[in-house]
């Protein structure tokens, strides 16, 4: 009954967002919709000779916000789609993505924050990615923030947050993957030491209770800095993480060197140079996977996990709206409670040409493995896909894409072929 009511919580918690966007005043709501057709020539990613044809028809509703400055703000971008297969490979599904943040100031350098995180993840992150291996993971954080001001070069935070972490699948149900409660408190001392750099020290701690009623307790201290110039921009923080976890004489403690660096480099006026790398002690039921695009957590296990991602990329535009985006991404998760380890590596490249007005074009590339320590096993993964888009109208894209996926391991872990056609109609309101 508690999950149901949690469960319960969580939706109001996004519909009061979405009410609220309307509340405050800002940009107009912007909506969008579309209608797919892929066609696979091997829906279920199975072995050689085992493909199976089908094809998935998917209705989209987009929808983005953004408030104008005031006490109360409000940031919302989600999507929302159902899936269904012609030849009824899979079960009907609902694929949603959620990303909002709101904060009300309460009073003079009191605030009060809201974030809700709502996306499809991989259950088992061994197996190939298909429906059903998709489950929904929606973490809703909120708290008040104060700020104290000893001196006009200084900042003091005072933060308290409450977290909720849960699962479910497509049609609602809750799902066996367990979800957390979490309290999580701050306090972070910055002081401001010229006018492009500034330093400080921040103290948090982080108190997880499972569904299964397991727990993790973790305490970090880490020296902060950032430094802000025309054509660089550079923060990050160092320290140290000490996890406590399990109960009873089988209660571990594990302690690690975290940090986070975020650099972004103008090179020239047309490209761009980033640099985002993390290392933390976390769980699976943290944000983490959704602040690094492309990390996943295998859902399948729990406890502690020592993470590290790293994303180096560069970006090039040419004039008339053309671009290259080449990144190089590389994540290690280690699950210290069951000594379970992957290691993710990849390069990813795309490219967009506008032709003219009314049509471009764009191509996408991904090359990378997968190793998984347990098993001394190692797949490699290929992805292409090129394709053309035409503006009907002011609001209405026509697109369509032709694209190849493959899966090679060099033991016994999956692989398959999979080729594709997609065919898409977009329409954005007005």
């Amino acid at each position: 009954m508690a999950d149901k009511r949690i469960f319960r919580l969580e939706t109001g918690i996004g519909l009061l967002l979405s009410v609220l966007a309307f509340q405050v005043s800002g940009e107009p709501l912007r909506l969008t919709t579309g209608v797919d057709s892929r066609f696979s020539d091997n829906v279920r990613r199975a072995p050689a000779g085992r493909e199976t044809a089908d094809i998935e028809h998917r209705l989209d509703l987009g929808l983005a916000y953004q408030s104008d400055p005031s006490r109360c703000n409000l940031s919302l971008a989600g999507d929302f789609g159902y899936a269904v297969w012609q030849r009824s490979s899979f079960d009907p599904k609902l694929y949603t993505s959620l990303d909002a943040n709101g904060d009300c100031e309460l009073a003079d350098n009191l605030v009060w924050r809201l974030t809700d995180t709502l996306q499809n993840v991989t259950r088992n992150t061994q197996a190939v990615t298909t429906p059903n291996n998709i489950i929904r993971k929606n973490v809703v954080r909120t708290g008040p923030e104060y700020t104290i001001r000893p001196s006009q070069r200084d900042r003091v935070l005072l933060s308290a947050q409450y977290e909720v972490s849960r699962y479910s699948r497509s049609n609602g149900q809750l799902n066996r993957v367990p979800g957390s409660d979490r309290v999580i408190g701050s306090v972070a001392w910055r002081r401001l030491f010229s006018k492009t750099f500034n330093g400080g020290l921040s103290l948090s701690t982080n108190r997880a209770r499972f569904v299964t009623g397991a727990q993790i307790d973790r305490n970090t201290a880490s020296l902060t800095f950032a430094e802000r110039r025309r054509l660089t921009q550079l923060d990050g923080s160092l320290g140290v993480s000490k996890a406590t976890f399990g109960t009873g004489e089988a209660q571990r403690n594990t302690t690690a060197v975290v940090g986070e660096l975020r650099l972004k480099r103008s090179l020239t006026s047309s490209a761009d140079l980033y640099v985002d790398a993390s290392r933390e002690l976390t769980d699976p039921t943290s944000t983490f996977d959704s602040r690094y695009a492309g990390f996943a957590f295998n859902q399948q296990k729990t406890g502690v996990v020592r993470v590290l991602a790293v994303r180096v990329g560069l970006v090039k535009r040419f004039s008339g709206g053309s671009s290259v985006d080449a990144s190089v991404k590389a994540d290690r998760s280690r699950y210290l409670q069951s000594n379970y380890g992957e290691d993710r590596n990849s390069i990813d490249i795309t490219a967009t040409r506008v032709v003219n007005e009314r049509l471009s074009a764009d191509a996408f590339a991904s090359f990378g493995n997968r190793r998984y320590t347990t098993e001394n096993r190692t797949d490699r993964l290929m992805s292409v896909s090129t394709g053309l888009t035409y503006r009907v109208g002011r609001q209405v894209n026509l697109a369509g894409h032709v694209g190849r996926t493959t899966r090679r391991s060099d033991t016994t872990g999956p692989e398959y072929n999979e080729n594709w056609i997609l065919l898409s109609l977009d329409y954005q309101f007005l």
